[in-house]
C-alpha cells in the first residue's frame, strides 16, 4: 500500500512535470533575457495572499541560466513610496495602517492580483517594472526545501541552516537587521 500509494504519486509529478515541459525554455530564457519578481512570504504572519511580504527579488534568466538574484528588503522599498496610496478598509481597521505599502499588498488570496499589486507598489517606489513573471516563496516552501535537499553552510554568518532551525534564525538576523 505504501509503496503503490508512492509510485502514484510520482506517476502524478512526472505527468504534470510532462504537461509544463514544453515551457521551461521559454521561462529560463532560452528566447531572450527574462526578469521575474520573486515575494517572500513568511507564512507564520498570516496574510490573505500566504503571509506578511519581508523582502522581495529580482531573478535574472538568460540562455537557460540564472544570470543574477537580487534580494531586498521590503521596508527599504516601502520608505521611498511618496504617493499615498489608500488602503483596503480590513488593513486600516484591523492593522491600524493608514496607508498601504507593498509589505501589506499580498491581500488577495488570489497570487495573480497579489503580483500586479506587487508590481504597482515596486514599479512607484524603485521604478521597477518588466518582470516576465512572478513567484511567492514561503518561509514554509524553503523549509521543505531544506527538509529535501538538506542543511546549508552560510559562510558570512558562520551558521549552518537546516529545516528546523531555519525560521528562527532568518527572524534572529531579521531583528539585527
Amino acid at each position: 500500500k505504501k509503496y503503490k500509494d508512492k509510485l502514484i504519486s510520482t506517476i502524478n509529478m512526472v505527468i504534470k512535470a510532462k504537461k509544463i515541459s514544453p515551457f521551461f525554455s521559454h521561462l529560463l530564457g532560452q528566447d531572450g533575457e527574462k526578469k521575474y519578481l520573486i515575494l517572500f512570504a513568511n507564512n507564520m504572519e498570516l496574510r490573505p495572499g500566504g503571509g506578511f511580504l519581508g523582502s522581495y527579488g529580482v531573478l535574472t534568466m538568460k540562455n537557460l541560466t540564472f544570470e543574477d538574484l537580487k534580494v531586498y528588503d521590503v521596508y527599504d522599498a516601502d520608505g521611498q513610496l511618496t504617493a499615498h496610496v489608500v488602503p483596503p478598509d480590513p488593513i486600516r481597521d484591523y492593522l491600524s495602517q493608514p496607508h498601504w505599502f507593498l509589505r501589506d499588498s499580498a491581500f488577495s488570496p488570489d497570487f495573480y492580483d497579489n503580483y500586479f499589486q506587487a508590481k504597482f507598489f515596486l514599479e512607484k517606489e524603485k521604478q521597477l517594472n518588466d518582470f516576465s513573471g512572478g513567484i511567492l516563496v514561503t518561509t514554509t516552501a524553503i523549509k521543505n526545501i531544506l527538509k529535501a535537499f538538506g542543511d546549508l553552510y552560510i559562510p558570512d554568518f558562520n551558521e549552518k541552516v537546516t529545516s528546523d532551525n531555519f525560521y528562527l534564525k532568518t527572524q534572529l538576523y531579521a531583528e539585527k537587521d
